[in-house]
């Protein structure tokens, strides 16, 4: 997505956990690499749910332009810390 590296452990926390909820996943499974098709519930619908969910938890508005391009859990975690910094 972009050079910039979330480096806040507790927002990356909460994104790996808004991803393990709205993906019924049990927890462990999302990790920070984890990306979209890295577990079956992760697909094109997934991707939609989290687009909305990160949004909806962390009061952000992330363009769908952008959102295209956010493919892992890392990629989220830095578009919710840039998106946030700007507020």
């Amino acid at each position: 997505m972009n050079n910039f590296e979330c480096k806040n452990h507790r927002l990356i926390d909460e994104v790996m956990a808004c991803i393990t909820d709205c993906l019924s996943l049990e927890p462990g499974i999302v990790s920070l690499d984890t990306r979209i098709g890295g577990v079956p519930e992760w697909d094109s619908l997934g991707q939609i749910t989290i687009y909305i969910a990160v949004q909806k938890q962390f009061e952000v508005t992330i363009p769908l332009q952008s959102a295209g391009n956010i493919r892992s859990v890392k990629d989220w975690a830095d578009a919710v810390e840039v998106l946030l910094k700007e507020d």
